[in-house]
């Protein structure tokens, strides 16, 4: 199978892993149908956070045929009311439904005991002991099953976030050098605009002072060597010797002097456009508020570190009730085959063991509902910091957007 765990609801989806060998983008079409959300609106992520390309093989990353170590995937968009309300096909999810109420098994466990109670020992009534005892033990085994897929999940979901912060930080890195190489820029300017603009308000006399600089001959000469015999004919037209053509001459020649007047006014234009005093302003309150954004107590989720302990203890809880259950279950098996017990006193114990089987399950059951509540409650977190993650992305692609309009 091809792991695909689904960030924003917390669950793993399955697919066929024959997509290993197709683009990524055949990936995402087997997505949209399974939680109805276009290929645009997908981010595919693997381990680092590292962005799969839609034009690349699935299997060129190392990453989705292990279930331990799936691709993630983050939605662009917010659509957690929807997948709350369970707008997502439950026909691609990689396990059972959500454990939101008591498994049919173990009511049917209830019911028998409760009618076995009023009953007396026979053979037929001994023999639906032995098949309830069994009962007891899978629904044990289902919810155990449940459970264990549950605590899997809230640590895919840690994974995954840490997956999503990776990206975060190495967008925020690169933010970060551009803002830098901008403001490095911008200061060299800053530094040098004062000349600049000496430059820009010297140009008319500068142009007056070329207008008295007699022409090189060498640059007469070089103007030949690249078929300057119209440019000599303009000469002539003009009534004008050699002696006569000044350096500006030669130069709006080359270049109309209506040019250099707008090339001045642009100039002068850029300048004051560059010059504003609250763009140096603005480049730190950007950088600023990104930092704000980045350094915002939403990127650690506290205490999840000892959640997981808890819940990996709760794992191994459960497995410990595995293994007591079956041996009670093997109890209610082996006294009836015992000689030397009376009818009555087999039907007590036995009576008895089912007892706890079926309180040991009730128990269990309120447990996987505490784990549940736990990933919800997991879940919720997730999706106010994806939120969060989702503003930050948006915030440094306007900036990024406003610093090339500056530029």
């Amino acid at each position: 199978m091809l792991h695909v765990f689904h960030l924003d609801a917390g669950r793993m989806l399955c697919f066929d892993v024959g997509y290993a060998g197709h683009p990524v983008s055949k990936l995402k079409d087997q997505i949209q149908k399974a939680v109805d959300t276009s290929p645009n609106d997908q981010i595919l992520m693997v381990s680092g956070g590292k962005i799969l390309d839609s034009s690349k093989k699935v299997s060129s990353y190392d990453a989705g045929v292990d279930s331990s170590n799936p691709i993630f995937l983050i939605l662009r968009d917010e659509k957690s009311d929807q997948i709350v309300a369970g707008s997502t096909k439950r026909s691609s999810f990689c396990a059972s439904k959500e454990p939101l109420s008591e498994p049919q098994i173990s009511k049917e466990c209830e019911t028998i005991f409760l009618r076995q109670l009023k009953l007396s020992p026979n053979d037929e009534t001994f023999r639906v002991n032995v098949k309830l005892a069994h009962k007891c033990v899978a629904c044990t085994d289902e919810l155990s099953s449940s459970v264990f897929r549950l605590v899997n999940e809230q640590h895919l979901t840690h994974q995954g976030w840490f997956v999503v912060m990776a990206h975060l930080s190495d967008s925020v890195k690169a933010f970060k050098e551009r803002n830098d190489k901008f403001r490095q820029k911008f200061n060299r300017f800053l530094s040098k605009r004062d000349f600049y603009a000496v430059l820009l308000e010297e140009l008319p006399q500068d142009l007056e002072t070329l207008k008295k600089v007699p022409i090189l001959q060498c640059l007469l000469e070089n103007s030949a060597k690249k078929g300057a015999e119209e440019e000599q004919e303009r000469q002539k037209s003009k009534r004008k010797s050699i002696s006569d053509i000044t350096l500006y001459d030669w130069i709006i020649e080359k270049e109309p002097e209506s040019s250099f007047g707008a090339l001045a006014q642009d100039a002068r234009y850029y300048l004051d456009q560059i010059i504003d005093p609250d763009l140096a302003s603005n480049v730190v309150r950007w950088e600023d508020a990104v930092n704000r954004q980045y350094n915002d107590p939403m990127s650690e989720i506290k205490g999840m570190g000892e959640r997981l302990a808890q819940l990996n203890n709760v794992v191994e809880s459960f497995r410990k009730s595995q293994a007591n259950q079956q041996k009670l279950s093997d109890q209610v098996v082996s006294c009836r085959g015992d000689p030397t017990l009376k009818p009555d006193v087999v039907w007590r114990r036995q009576l008895d063991i089912l007892k706890e089987l079926c309180k040991m399950n009730r128990y269990l059951f309120e447990q996987s509902q505490r784990v549940f509540q736990a990933k919800q409650e997991l879940l919720f977190n997730v999706r106010v910091r994806l939120k969060w993650i989702r503003d930050t992305h948006d915030l440094i692609q306007k900036i990024d957007r406003d610093l090339v309009v500056k530029m």
